[in-house]
């Protein structure tokens, strides 16, 4: 995938995986600067 920061400089990133609407992971967080 790409990520457009849209001229901001700081983006956070989450993932968190499901099976149909229920979680089965943590969410994953990734704060980028750039």
């Amino acid at each position: 995938f790409d990520v457009d920061p849209a001229g901001e400089t700081f983006c956070e990133l989450r993932l968190v995986l499901q099976s149909g609407d229920e979680p089965i992971s943590e969410t994953w967080l990734y704060r980028w600067t750039v």
